[in-house]
């Protein structure tokens, strides 16, 4: 038997909350970043639109002269 595996059920009960402990900051991490990606998705995407609205005003008013 390996060094590092737990010998006991305290040993063990230890390992598995380091473990599920460790995944779920992997994963909060994770999550983050997505989060983090779609913000900045929203944002250029609004940044988008705001733009097209403002060079469809400008056509129209070009058209209306």
């Amino acid at each position: 038997m390996d060094q590092s595996e737990p010998k006991t059920t305290e040993e063990l009960a230890a390992y598995i909350q380091s473990t599920f402990t460790n995944l779920q900051s992997k994963f909060n991490n994770i999550s983050d970043g997505i989060l983090h990606k779609v913000d900045n998705m929203s944002s250029r995407i609004d940044n988008l639109e705001k733009n097209r609205t403002k060079k469809m005003a400008l056509i129209e008013s070009e058209e209306e002269m």
